[in-house]
């Protein structure tokens, strides 16, 4: 069992800036206690920010020192308060903004040292701001309590790749979140049979959705079928994410395919149970430990990684309640149960990039 390491230097390759956090004097006290979890929280993340250098300098002085004792010429310095920070990576990765000038917005500020020269902030950094209320005259705090409380999205696609075969015994049920296609997949994976596929997330639109897409889709063209509920309800595809043309058009392509087809109809014939539960607030060991089925897979993906309660704990407190699922999986095991945990929460919990003073 690996232990939590919060020393852990990570020089990056693969992507050509670094992230600085800089202090910010004028936070309240419980401010600066969600946005060192938040910062912390991003920084653990399995999706870019893996692969960036986090610099806690402080100063942007010392930013643009430690940056250049890493060869790096490109920094961008976020000042303690924002929320939403891996939204803005992602901007700056997917629009290819690494080669722009200098620019600063809000709590943003881009520094490239190959360059003298200043510019306005890419619109789709400004817009990203507006949407989650980060422009003008606004309460960080009241950020911090939207950021918790607002938990209402769902994962159009994930991040799957490989081509599941059809498995040599069958497993009774699946605790899974209820992202994307991931429940299907996971069933796949370990029934021969239609089984016991229980959903445990805390996105009330994350089960409103699997539900629908249980009485509404064939198994093909998935595409399609989100475009066309985008269409029918706007209202509720609002609170879709992972959904852009890119990430629709892969993930469709790796479902649009024989091995998925074929086994669709033992995905609709299982029996959904739903469980509203927030990982980090109320954790699920009371499905684990009551469930009397023979076997189980049990698989939470990152969701310790990435609820928006995650500001109220530290990685460490996470790392804790991981640790409490793990256990309980290994004494229903003791018990003479076959319960085969996916360790992989625990993976992005231990992941952590800062280069510590």
């Amino acid at each position: 069992m690996q232990t939590f390491d919060p020393g852990v230097n990570h020089k990056a390759k693969s992507i050509p800036f670094v992230i600085a956090y800089i202090t910010n004097e004028f936070l309240s006290n419980q401010e600066r206690i969600f946005t060192q979890n938040d910062f912390d929280f991003h920084n653990s993340l399995s999706h870019f920010a893996h692969s960036i250098v986090t610099l806690y300098a402080g100063t942007v002085e010392q930013a643009i020192k430690e940056a250049q004792e890493l060869g790096k010429q490109k920094i961008l310095c976020v000042t303690e308060g924002l929320t939403y920070l891996d939204k803005f990576i992602q901007e700056i990765i997917h629009n290819d903004y690494t080669q722009l000038d200098n620019w600063e917005y809000g709590f943003l500020n881009w520094i490239n040292l190959e360059s003298n020269n200043t510019t306005e902030a890419p619109d789709a950094i400004v817009n990203a701001l507006r949407l989650t209320e980060q422009v003008g005259d606004y309460s960080i705090l009241d950020n911090y309590y939207k950021l918790i409380t607002q938990s209402t999205k769902w994962y159009v696609t994930n991040t799957e790749d490989m081509i599941v075969t059809e498995p040599k015994e069958h497993t009774n049920e699946i605790l899974v979140t209820a992202g994307a296609l991931t429940p299907a997949i996971e069933a796949m994976t370990y029934f021969t049979k239609p089984g016991y596929i229980n959903l445990v997330d805390n996105s009330t639109i994350a089960h409103q959705m699997w539900q629908y897409i249980i009485e509404n889709w064939n198994g093909k063209n998935y595409i399609d079928f989100i475009k066309d509920t985008y269409k029918k309800y706007p209202s509720l595809s609002v609170d879709f994410t992972s959904f852009s043309e890119r990430q629709l058009v892969r993930y469709n392509d790796f479902v649009d395919a024989d091995w998925f087809k074929d086994r669709w109809d033992i995905v609709k014939q299982s029996k959904i149970k739903n469980h509203y539960r927030d990982f980090l607030v109320n954790d699920p060991c009371d499905i684990i430990s009551t469930s009397r089925a023979p076997s189980a897979y049990i698989n939470f993906s990152n969701a310790y990684n990435f609820y928006p309660t995650s500001v109220y704990f530290t990685q460490d407190n996470r790392l804790k309640k991981w640790l409490k699922v793990y256990e309980t999986v290994r004494d229903k095991n003791h018990q003479n149960f076959k319960y085969i945990f996916n360790e992989r929460g625990m993976n992005g919990i231990l992941r952590y990039r800062g280069r510590r003073p």
